[in-house]
């Protein structure tokens, strides 16, 4: 009997996450995913640190990597004004929003702050 009650209980545990299982997955490394955090780092808001984080860490490991990476950041820009280029670059192609957050994030930059040679 005990075995029983056993099999059932695990049945319907396992019944309660099928729905959690049968929902798409985001890629939280898409623009989809990121870009909230980046609206909120902008306006110094933390609803969801974890994105904040992301999108900051993302943009500041790219900054710093300016020359290696084809752009040249200019005197005194801040990792601020580097989210906001994205921000607004990204905003302007909403239909690329399901692209991985660093795609966006280099080509952002590269249009922005092009290297003069």
């Amino acid at each position: 009997m005990r075995h029983a009650i056993g099999i059932a209980a695990g049945l319907a545990l396992l019944g309660q996450q099928s729905p959690a299982l049968a929902q798409p997955r985001q890629d939280i490394g898409s623009a989809n995913a990121v870009m909230p955090g980046c609206r909120d780092a902008i306006n110094s808001i933390m609803r969801e640190p974890y994105l904040n984080g992301l999108c900051v860490g993302i943009v500041r490991a790219m900054y710093h990597s300016d020359s290696v990476l084809g752009f040249c950041v200019p005197d005194r820009s801040t990792v601020g004004q580097a989210v906001r280029v994205i921000v607004a670059y990204v905003d302007q192609r909403p239909e690329r929003m399901h692209e991985h957050f660093e795609v966006l994030v280099l080509e952002a930059l590269r249009r922005a702050w092009p290297c003069r040679r």
